[in-house]
């Protein structure tokens, strides 16, 4: 703090003062996240980077969470396909921008652009290695018939261009579900006007493939797919049953493509 007010370029600190340890840029790159300084931030953890300390760890999912935070999400992108990488797993790309879309990886990281999965009054959510679109597992969530559900809890922040066109898309299954309000895949822009929303399911249906077809803003740089259900103030209103979700995809449409 002191040496800020001191000198104009904050680059100094880094260059000249934060000793190349990875604890020594780990602390520095807290104090920027706390301080907000992004370009910075980026410029620390591109030191790291290039001295060999790795893209693994607690110390990424730090760095791509407050990118995320900073609306920068083409940068936490590309730092999340590196982690990826470094962990042998599979990297998103613009023939499909969802990570884990089939649900495979039970143990998710839950942060950064992986499934972020929170609780849900009246919902039970878990993965279903016995019901299955493609692959070996789905996501599954239970309504107990209890709550009005303002369901959002199932997310996961994606990167979008400008003035692109893009299709989602997502395999559900349901098992009586109630209300006239039901379960549906919606994407919403980051601090931008794009939002587009499926069909929404209620009774019993089998596989079913819930489409979405948008086009960004000039003002978009990043979105949140989610599965949804919203609170309804019918009087039929308390939602119960059973919902499957498997291979979630995001497509960025070219000319050459169609659908």
């Amino acid at each position: 703090d002191i040496c800020e007010r001191v000198v104009d370029d904050p680059g100094i600190i880094l260059d000249r003062l934060v000793p190349e340890k990875p604890e020594s840029l780990n602390q520095y790159l807290g104090h920027l996240y706390e301080s907000g300084d992004k370009e910075m931030a980026k410029k620390a953890w591109e030191k790291r980077v290039s001295l060999g300390y790795g893209v693994e760890g607690e110390e990424a999912l730090k760095h791509i969470d407050f990118l995320i935070s900073q609306r920068e999400i083409q940068d936490a992108f590309q730092v999340w396909k590196a982690r990826l990488r470094e962990e042998g797993r599979a990297t998103p790309s613009d023939h499909d921008l969802i990570t884990d879309g089939g649900f495979e990886q039970e143990k998710g990281l839950g942060r950064g652009f992986d499934w972020r999965i929170g609780k849900a009054p009246g919902a039970e959510i878990s993965y279903d290695s016995s019901v299955a679109y493609e692959g070996k597992k789905s996501l599954k969530i239970i309504f107990n018939g209890k709550e009005n559900v303002d369901f959002h809890q199932v997310s996961q922040y994606v990167p979008l261009k400008a003035r692109t066109e893009y299709i989602l898309k997502a395999c559900m299954k349901t098992k009586d579900i109630t209300t006239r309000s039901g379960l549906k895949i919606e994407v919403a822009g980051i601090h931008s006007g794009v939002y587009q929303a499926s069909e929404h399911l209620v009774g019993d249906n089998d596989w079913k493939e819930m489409i979405v077809s948008f086009r960004t803003a000039e003002d978009c740089g990043g979105g949140l797919v989610r599965i949804r259900r919203a609170r309804t103030d019918k009087f039929d209103r308390l939602i119960s049953g059973t919902v499957w979700v498997d291979n979630v995809q995001l497509t960025e449409i070219t000319r050459q493509s169609s659908y």
